[in-house]
């Protein structure tokens, strides 16, 4: 039934086309002109870790029909891992109808969290396993968002050492996801002394992170692939100053920890204890106490934690069936509205101007789409719309050069690039610099050709 129930929601998925990270890999797959491999074994393997996709129907169905088998197979071990009750039934049921959880469920290139959540709970149910996977499994399978699960073994009911292996896995995985020379993505703020330092104050950063996950997967609030909830922390100064600023989700991480200590001390061994350990231990991954490198709350970051979210909540209202079914209710009707999102590229960005308006992202990336459809004046609207949320952003007034240079008004493509120079960039002058270096090459060369130049979109760069 749990199974039939996931599909259920999840089946028109099946003609979905990809989406970004995934458009990604279906690029690098027709540029080194990978061909399929006759043998079905490989070709599937090849599809589910992510290492080329194929332009077809039949591809495309059976990426998304992974992502959903896997999804499922999720729900289900949620039920058996924590003793069959109705406690565990109703969380996997939640948890299968869960809004938040799209990201693994239907968007290819986020297998790998559901991949992860799977082994934790396969080895919750034989947890003597878990040494030989946590020293001999590949990244791919015990992925970043799994690298503190091992503690919540410490409140399983018969084999709490195993959470020891935490260290090890802490290890070997943490100085990818921590340091500048794992994570590519901090490279970018080696300079910004705010983003990548470990100090007390962060504390009200990592308490602000886990009240917003806590609060948006209870209620399944923003289900959009990005969410601009303290996006501006490594974007400008004044943000990083805000930052450190208590707000509501300061107030509700602090709730939220202060129920786990007291739960911890009068509860132990309940259900709802054991859920909102594990949703804590998990959060915690992403709450960027230790460094930003993911600035945006992503859902399938949460994807994990949920699991235990879901166990609180079962266990918290199990004598209030009514209750139950509202919840499910609610959540299987945000469930049909975010799976669209991933239906083809202009939903992937559209969705978010309906669910994050104010976020000043969702406007530029559709500029970029439309621009890359050559709709420049569209584009221009949309860059316009986002300089309103975030002024003075690099990224957005390096667009809209690009957008004049596209439409023939190279002096006006001048001044925008001027003012992009002289934007606020924090720590990220790198990727800045290549951008615009690459920009004057263009800008001289039309110059010398007099504007006697026919470009295509693709010669002309574009940032997100």
């Amino acid at each position: 039934m749990l199974l039939m129930l996931s599909m259920l929601f999840l089946i028109p998925a099946l003609r979905y086309h990809y989406v970004v990270d995934d458009l990604s890999v279906l690029a690098a797959t027709e540029r080194l002109k990978i061909q399929k491999p006759k043998n079905v074994l490989i070709y599937l393997w090849k599809v589910f870790r992510g290492q080329a996709y194929w332009e077809d129907k039949n591809c495309r169905a059976i990426a998304h029909g992974m992502t959903i088998i896997i999804h499922s197979v999720v729900c289900v071990l949620i039920y058996y891992a924590f003793g069959r009750t109705e406690i565990s039934y109703m969380a996997a049921v939640l948890f299968a109808l869960h809004p938040n959880n799209t990201e693994v469920s239907v968007w290819v290139s986020g297998k790998c969290y559901g991949t992860t959540t799977a082994v934790i709970l396969a080895l919750w149910c034989f947890p003597l396993l878990a040494p030989l996977v946590f020293f001999f499994a590949p990244v791919g399978l015990v992925y970043f968002n799994g690298i503190l699960s091992p503690l919540a073994f410490l409140l399983h009911p018969q084999y709490s050492f195993v959470a020891v292996f935490v260290l090890w896995l802490v290890y070997t995985r943490a100085k990818k996801m921590f340091t500048v020379e794992g994570n590519p993505k901090l490279s970018a703020y080696v300079k910004n002394k705010q983003v990548l330092r470990i100090h007390p104050s962060k504390i009200i950063i990592a308490l602000k992170f886990y009240g917003y996950y806590l609060l948006n997967n209870l209620l399944g609030l923003h289900y959009s692939f990005f969410q601009g909830y303290m996006d501006d922390f490594v974007d400008t100064k004044k943000g990083i100053e805000n930052s450190y600023k208590p707000d509501r989700y300061f107030v509700v991480g602090v709730l939220g920890i202060a129920s786990l200590i007291y739960l911890l001390i009068t509860q132990r061994g309940s259900m709802v204890t054991l859920g909102l350990f594990w949703a804590t231990t998990n959060f915690m991954m992403w709450a960027n106490f230790i460094s930003l490198g993911q600035q945006y709350c992503q859902n399938r970051q949460g994807y994990l934690a949920n699991v235990g979210l879901m166990l609180m909540i079962s266990g918290l209202l199990v004598q209030y069936p009514l209750m139950i079914g509202l919840l499910c209710g609610f959540y299987a009707r945000q469930l049909i509205l975010a799976r669209r999102q991933y239906g083809n590229v202009f939903w992937h960005f559209y969705y978010p101007l309906g669910d994050e308006p104010e976020f000043y992202y969702s406007w530029l990336n559709m500029g970029n789409l439309q621009f890359t459809r050559s709709q420049f004046s569209a584009a221009i609207a949309s860059y316009v719309e986002a300089m309103h949320l975030r002024p003075n952003n690099f990224k957005v007034l390096f667009n809209l050069s690009s957008c004049a240079i596209a439409k023939g008004n190279i002096e006006q493509g001048i001044e925008f690039l001027e003012k992009a120079r002289k934007a606020d960039v924090y720590a990220q002058e790198k990727a800045r610099d290549e951008v615009v270096s690459r920009r004057m090459k263009l800008i001289n060369m039309l110059i010398e050709n007099k504007m006697n130049v026919r470009l295509k979109v693709k010669d002309i760069d574009i940032v997100s």
